[in-house]
Parts: C-alpha cells; structure tokens; sequence
C-alpha cells in the first residue's frame, strides 16, 4: 500500500467524521446537511482513490467521479444557505446548481472508455466544461464569502468567515496550481491528490464551528429548561435577527410549529417591523437593554400586544455578541387598561356636565381607583375597590396622604406627582402597605385630569404582587437549582471560571470537588421518591451551611453535587477539607420514625495541575469520584464474601 493510499483511506475517515459530527451533535438545519454531504463527496473520492493509487482500474475512477463532481457545487450551495440569499431559498434554483455536475457525472461513467478518455466525445471540451465548472462555482463560493465579510457588521461572524476564507483560499488556490501550473512545467508529474489538500477546507470549517459557532450558537450559551417552561414569551435571536430558540408558551401563543418559526426573522411576524430592524440593527452597539411594545400576528390573525425586552449574550473572553435574548410579556391586558383609562378620562372631560354619572361609574368600578391631590398629596376620594383592597375605611382615607401608603417622602411624593401632571400620564410600580401591615407590589397607572382650575391625579390601581413573585422566582432558577436552592450548572461554572481568572492572576491554587451519593437509588427504590427528594433538601442545607465558611456547593443534577474549595494549596489540604465535608454530610437523616444513613463517594481535582479550565477539573474529580466508589463496592464485596466463607 502505498503513502499516497494510506493518507487517502485515513482522509476518508476525517471527512466522515467532520461531516456526521455537526449533523449529531447540533440542529439538523440545510447548513449543516449540505455540510456533511460535501464531507460525504470527498470521503467517497478518497476512498476511491486509495485504490487508484495502489492499482488504477476504471471502476475505482468512475467510483470517484461521484465525489469530485458534486464537490463544487455543494461547496457553493452550501455558501449560498449559509448566506440566506433569498433566490436560492426556493428549490428549482437550488436544484439547477446540480445541473453542470450532473452532465460531468453521466460523461464520466457511462461514456468513458479507459481511464485516459471518453469515447465518442471530445476529450479537449469535456476538459473545458469541468475546468470551468470548478472554476465558476468555486469562485462564486469564495465570491459569497467575501461579500458576507465586508457587510458583516459582527466581530465574531467576522472572524469566522475571515477563518472559512482562508482555508477555502488555500484549498481553491492548491487545485488550481496542480491542475493547471505544474503541468506546463518541467517538474515530474504528482498523482492527483485534489481529495487531500481539500483537507484545508473541511479541517478549516471543522475549526470555525467549534471555535466561533458555524452551526449553532456557542457551547457558552446555556438554554435553560426554566425558559421553555416560563410563562412569558422567549425568543433566542441571532444577531441578524432570526429566531434560534423559542419557548412552549410562544409557539401555543402565535399558533405556528416549532420548525415554521426556526430561523425566521423575528421582523416577519411583527407588524412594526421597523421597530424591531432598529433594535436589532443597534443590537452590536448599544450596551443597554431596549425595550418595544409590538404587536404579534398569529397564524389565525389575531393581533397579540408584547412588551419585549432585548438584551445581548455576550462570549465573555472576546466581548462578542453572540445572540439576542428577548423576553416578552403579553400586554394585552395592559391595552385593555389603557383603554379603560382613556374610556375614563373620557369621562373625566364630562365631569363638570354631569359629576353624578362620574361618581356612580367611579365608586362601582371593580379596579380599584382614587383621586388625589398632586400639590399635598391629600387624597380626595377613593372607590368601594379601593376600600376593599386596602382594608382602610372612607374616614381613614379622607384624613389620609399617599405617603402612609407608598411610604415616600411628602417631598419625593409631590415631584412625582408634578411630573404626572407635566407628562399628563404616568405608570408607577410601587410597594403599598395595607391596613392589616401586608406589604403588596403594585402598578399604578395614573392620569392627570381637570378639576376646575387646576389638575388632580387620577389613579387605577393594580396588584402585581404574585405576578412579581413569579418573576422573582424565574430569575432564582435561572442560577439556582429549585429542590435543594444550591446554585446549579451556570452558576457553578461562572464561579469556577471566576477562581480560575483570580488564580492566573495571583498564582493561586484552589480545588474542586465532585460529590455523589451513593445510596440515593436505593433511598428511593425502598421509601419512594418523595422521600428521596426530602434527602436531597436536607443535604442541600447541610452544604448551604458548608457554603457559609467560603465554599461555593452545587447540584449540578440528580444525586451529582460539586464544590469549589478556594484557598487550598496542597492535595493534602484539600483531603482535609474533604474529610471534614464527608463528616457534615455522613451524618444520619431523620424521617418520622427512620433513620437513613447517607455515604458520599467524593474525588478532588486541583487548579492547575488537574486541568486549566472548568470541564477538565469538574472531569478529573469526577474520574478520581468513581475510582472512590468502585473501590468502595470492591471492599463491600470482599467483605461479604468473607463472612459468607
């Protein structure tokens, strides 16, 4: 077998796996299979070829012809998707590409002769079609490639096509060099290898998508269950704008499938696209969250009112954006509010004609309402709602000022009350104290109303108060783990990263130790789960207390706990540190009547000599975790078989 053999069987391998890897592991999208299947062209023509090279035979040849006729076109096809030029989103253009390779293909096995011509067809012009074939497609490539370069506004995208287009320029530049260079020189004559120096571009696009994200956004970026699950609308945006994840709870919203809203522009299904073009254009600029109120079309035409909030996710090494997280929130009831305020400030123009009808629309009125004075902040008068809520009476009320509500200042409570009378309109969240001493958060949409000569303040009151608990408890659960309230994955891994900056820095050492506990499994085969989850809390409390002396504890997930130990120099440090954690959590739990005793298996991985970054050291202690455990089980083993002797 010879040299040229050898590296085209091993050539084969890569390109199957370069090609199978992305389609695995990320989103099956038409980036990612075309990708693979220009991947399966090359590894068809160099497993071909490594039979050419040992003994030329024209069934390995035609063979061949199969991956290196469609490489070109699938290269271009593939920058073509990549790039989202519209033309070839629809099939007959895409189909028309394969045309030319098609023609090649027919001519090369069923019109060949020998390995060294066609019979029946002019050799010169078939030489001429495929020359110029590759040359054309794999030009326009290049071509797309450097347009997406110059109009990118992204660093990062940036950096990924300067990296695809150099390892494209390198292989272009090698074809066209030994097909068309050598030969006119006196050099010996080289086999054909154009399968190996293509290598260039697959190792080179390999690289992109693992060092930039070519195919789905970076490993850094942690898609949440909470997300999925949260009531509110959740979009993951590229920065171009397109939809990369969305939530359950938007897709029953606007009514279309999961895969019709992937990769569509977030513009297509707004009706203020302007709106959001100018967020997302101002997206890589602006270090500030903005926020739109837009309205939705679903797939029924029903318009739906949002509140979005846009804010950037950032790679934390480059400064990058990676993507846009946006969070909307239906305002439809919002709407209808507004509207009942305009209805009531309708109503309000009216007072002077006819104050009864006011007075009777205003005391019924579910919502509860009052009206205050903005230069004392006395209030004037309040509704049946109002009474209700509040648990004050009309008396209380009528010697009463705002501030005993909201606990302000008289003089912060008078500016703001000046500024609702300037801007006519105002909506306020605040904390307002009822009688009985509870402390309710509250929206207060207030407008600004004639009343003889001067203005009073007009008030529709709302109690938000579960509503901001439930966003209270969204954001707990973004970074920490809801059944024993340790910090989770993110967090854990934020934290390590942290050590990790702060040790380059100082020369520090610190460890990093992975807990699991054995005996959960059988906790909740012999008592249930209920009460294996009740285990869970009582050691999550018992490593919170841990935490309370430096440490930093986590659920990283079922019966999986880490820690991070800052400040240990030495193995034989962090062993102490251990034995004493073992002691705190090794003791037994009682429920009702049981005692269970729980057994932690736990191996310890340091900074740096285990590992320079969070998944080497998290994988180094987990593998000395489970050495602990099999050697354990081996003990328990030895022993049982004793004492059956």
């Amino acid at each position: 077998m010879t040299a040229y053999a050898i590296f085209s069987l091993t050539a084969f391998v890569v390109y199957l796996f370069a090609g199978i890897y992305p389609v695995v592991k990320y989103k099956r999208d038409a980036v990612s299979i075309l990708f693979m299947l220009t991947c399966l062209s090359l590894a068809v023509w160099s497993f071909a070829y490594a039979f050419v090279y040992m003994e030329y035979s024209v069934f390995w040849i035609k063979l061949s012809s199969v991956g290196w006729c469609f490489f070109s076109a699938l290269v271009l096809h593939t920058m073509l998707r990549f790039a989202r030029i519209s033309f070839f989103l629809k099939p007959l253009p895409q189909a028309l590409l394969y045309v030319i390779p098609g023609i090649l293909l027919f001519m090369r096995v069923f019109m060949m002769d020998t390995g060294a011509g066609i019979s029946g067809v002019n050799e010169v012009m078939f030489q001429w079609l495929d020359n110029g074939y590759d040359l054309i497609y794999q030009l326009a490539a290049l071509g797309v490639a450097v347009r997406m370069r110059l109009q990118s506004q992204n660093r990062r995208q940036r950096k990924l096509l300067e990296l695809v287009l150099a390892s494209a320029a390198l292989t272009f530049a090698a074809n066209y060099i030994f097909q068309f260079v050598l030969p006119v020189t006196d050099l010996p004559d080289l086999p054909a290898a154009g399968q190996l120096y293509c290598l260039s571009l697959i190792l080179g696009v390999t690289w992109a998508n693992h060092r930039y994200g070519l195919f789905s956004l970076s490993e850094h970026v942690l898609y949440d269950e909470i997300l999925t699950e949260m009531m509110d609308s959740f979009f993951l945006l590229s920065t171009e704008g397109r939809i990369q994840r969305i939530n359950r709870r938007t897709v029953g919203l606007l009514g279309y499938s999961q895969e019709e809203l992937e990769n569509l522009p977030l513009r297509d299904l707004c009706v203020e696209k302007d709106v959001i073009d100018t967020i997302v254009s101002g997206s890589n600029t602006s270090d500030t969250t903005a926020y739109a109120e837009v309205s939705f079309m679903s797939r029924t035409g029903r318009m739906i009112p949002l509140r979005l909030s846009f804010s950037r996710i950032k790679d934390k090494s480059t400064g990058d954006v990676l993507g846009i997280m946006t969070i909307g929130q239906d305002i439809a009831v919002k709407k209808r509010l507004q509207e009942e305020i305009r209805i009531h400030q309708e109503f309000e123009r009216k007072l002077r004609e006819s104050e009864e009808r006011f007075r009777a629309m205003f005391d019924k009125h579910s919502a509860v309402m009052c009206l205050v004075d903005p230069e004392s902040l006395q209030i004037l008068s309040v509704n049946n709602a109002a009474l209700a809520f509040y648990g004050y009476s009309f008396k209380d009320f009528e010697a009463m000022k705002l501030t005993a509500l909201d606990g302000t200042s008289l003089q912060e409570g008078v500016a703001m009350a000046r500024h609702i009378v300037q801007e006519q309109s105002a909506v306020l969240h605040m904390k307002h104290k009822l009688a009985d001493g509870d402390i309710r958060d509250v929206e207060i949409h207030s407008s600004a109303v004639p009343f003889g000569k001067r203005s009073i303040i007009y008030s529709i009151i709302h109690d938000i108060t579960e509503r901001k608990k439930a966003e209270d408890y969204i954001s707990f659960l973004a970074y920490n783990d809801s059944l024993t309230g340790l910090s989770n994955r993110k967090m854990f891994y934020e934290r390590v990263e942290k050590a990790i900056e702060a040790a380059k820095s100082a020369g520090g050492v610190f460890a990093v130790i992975y807990i699991d506990m054995d005996d959960l499994k059988f906790i909740n085969d012999t008592y249930g789960h209920e009460d294996g989850d009740t285990v869970l809390r009582e050691l999550g409390r018992r490593m919170n207390e841990l935490t309370r002396s430096g440490l930093t504890a986590a659920r990283l997930g079922g019966d999986e706990f880490a820690m991070l130990l800052p400040g240990v120099g030495t193995m034989k440090e962090a062993l102490m540190a251990v034995d004493d954690i073992s002691q705190h959590l090794r003791k037994s739990i009682q429920m009702g009547a049981r005692e269970i005793n729980v057994q932690a298996s736990i191996g310890i991985s340091l900074y740096p000599s285990d590992g320079e970054d969070v998944e080497s050291l998290l994988k180094q202690a987990d593998f000395k975790m489970y050495a602990v455990k099999k050697e354990r089980k081996s003990t328990k083993r030895f022993r049982a078989t004793s004492e059956n002797r």
